[in-house]
C-alpha cells in the first residue's frame, strides 16, 4: 500500500482479515424489497439451547495493567458539535445499571472508563448495556509495512474479569468454556477501534475485559462484512475524502429481547446494534446498524450437529436502521444525535425501519 512521506497528509486505514479452518457455508443473502418494511430475522420459536461441554485450550494472555486509574474513558465531546452524555443516554435504563464496587469513582453511573472507550453494564443481563468508544482517524493503528496488515500482537485465549464489578453482575469465562461449541468471546468496542495515540497497547488490551464481551456465534465474525468495517468505511468515505476532522465515535451492544433463547442461566443476545457518529463535510451525522445471529444458532461446531446442508442459506442480516429504532430497541436515550440520522427519512415508516445491507453503498453517509 503506497503512503505519503508526509504523515500529516495520510491515514492509513487497517483492513482486518478474518480467516477460519472448517467446513464452508455458502453466505447467501435475502435482497430486500425496499417499498415494503424489512422484517428482522427471529427464531421460529425460542428455547433453551442444547449444551455440549468443549473446553477450548487458552494462550497464556498479555500483561493487563489492572491500574484502572490510569484509564481516561469515552470523551463525550470527542466529536466536534456534539456531547454524547453516557449518563444521559443510559438515564432511561437507569434502573438495569450494575454499580461499580462501593469506593470506586462514580460507582453508582456504573460506567467503567477503559483506554479510549467506556462500558455500562446490564446488571440482570450481566452483559455490557452499551460500549462507547472514541476513534481518532490521524492515529488509528499503527501497520505492519511488509504485510499491510495492522501491527497487532497475537490475539491471546485470555480474558479479563474486572475488579471493580461485583463478579455477579458478569459472564465469565465458564460460560463460555461450556458452550464453545456455539459460541466465541466476542467483542462488543473491536480490538482494533480504541488502539490510537500513545497508549494504544494498552487499549487493545483492554478490550479484553468480560465486560467488554458477549457470546457470537462462532460463524457470526465471517459474516459480517459490513459490521466489521463500518467504521473504516466512514473514515474514508466521511472524513478522510472530505479533509474534515478525521475523529468519530461508536456506540454499541446487545439488543436484550425477552424472547431471546437461553443458555443454562444466560440469556443470549440474537442481535447487535451500532451507531457511529462523525462531523463530515456536510456537517454531523450519524449512521445506525443492526446485526442479527439468529440464523445460525442451529451450527454447532466439528463433533455437534450436523450443519444445515449445503443449500441452506446461512448469513447474520446487517441492516441499516434509523437512530430512533435503537432507541425504541433498547431503551437508551440518543436525543442528542437524533437530528444527524442519515436514514431518517429514507426508511419504512410502519414496521421495522431497517434495510437489509447488500453493498458498502446501502449505508448511508449523507
Amino acid at each position: 500500500m503506497a503512503t505519503s512521506t508526509q504523515p500529516s497528509d495520510t491515514l492509513v486505514i487497517p483492513l482486518e482479515i478474518s480467516v477460519r479452518v472448517g467446513r464452508a457455508q455458502t453466505v447467501v443473502p435475502i435482497v430486500a424489497n425496499r417499498q415494503a418494511p424489512v422484517q428482522m430475522q427471529t427464531a421460529p420459536a425460542r428455547k433453551r439451547l442444547g449444551r455440549m461441554a468443549v473446553v477450548a485450550g487458552g494462550a497464556e494472555g498479555v500483561k493487563l495493567d489492572t491500574n484502572y486509574s490510569n484509564r481516561n474513558g469515552f470523551k463525550s465531546t470527542f466529536v466536534p458539535g456534539v456531547t454524547l452524555d453516557l449518563k444521559a443516554i443510559a438515564k432511561p435504563r437507569k434502573s438495569m445499571i450494575a454499580a461499580l464496587e462501593a469506593g470506586e469513582t462514580g460507582a453508582a453511573s456504573g460506567v467503567l472508563h477503559y483506554q479510549n472507550f467506556s462500558v455500562v453494564m446490564h446488571k440482570k443481563r450481566r452483559f455490557a448495556l452499551f460500549t462507547a468508544t472514541n476513534i481518532d482517524g490521524p492515529t488509528y493503528v499503527s501497520i505492519n509495512r511488509k504485510t499491510g496488515l495492522p501491527a497487532e500482537e497475537p490475539e491471546g485465549e485470555t480474558w479479563y474479569r474486572d475488579k471493580r464489578l461485583d463478579d455477579a453482575y458478569i459472564v465469565n469465562q465458564d460460560f463460555y468454556s461450556e458452550w464453545s461449541h456455539l459460541f466465541d468471546r466476542g467483542h462488543l468496542t473491536r480490538r482494533d477501534d480504541p488502539t490510537w495515540g500513545a497508549n494504544a497497547v494498552r487499549a487493545n488490551k483492554d478490550t479484553f475485559h468480560f465486560t467488554n464481551c458477549t457470546p457470537q456465534h462462532w460463524k457470526f465474525n465471517e459474516s459480517i462484512k459490513f459490521w466489521q468495517g463500518i467504521e473504516r468505511y466512514v473514515l474514508e468515505k466521511g472524513l478522510v475524502a472530505t479533509g474534515k476532522n478525521k475523529k468519530l465515535s461508536v456506540l454499541q451492544g446487545p439488543i436484550f429481547d425477552d424472547n431471546d433463547e437461553w443458555g443454562d442461566d444466560v440469556q443470549i443476545p440474537s442481535a447487535f446494534w451500532k451507531v457511529i457518529v462523525w462531523k463530515g463535510q456536510g456537517g454531523l451525522k450519524a449512521v445506525a446498524m443492526i446485526a442479527d445471529q439468529t440464523a445460525l444458532f442451529a451450527i454447532e461446531r466439528a463433533g455437534g450437529a450436523a450443519p444445515p446442508p449445503s443449500d441452506t442459506p446461512v448469513f447474520v442480516n446487517e441492516y441499516r436502521s434509523t437512530i430512533a429504532t435503537i432507541e425504541q430497541k433498547t431503551g437508551l436515550d440518543l436525543s442528542a444525535i437524533r437530528a444527524y440520522d442519515t436514514s431518517a427519512g429514507d426508511l419504512p415508516t410502519v414496521g421495522e425501519r431497517v434495510a437489509l445491507i447488500t453493498k458498502w453503498s446501502d449505508i448511508r453517509l449523507k
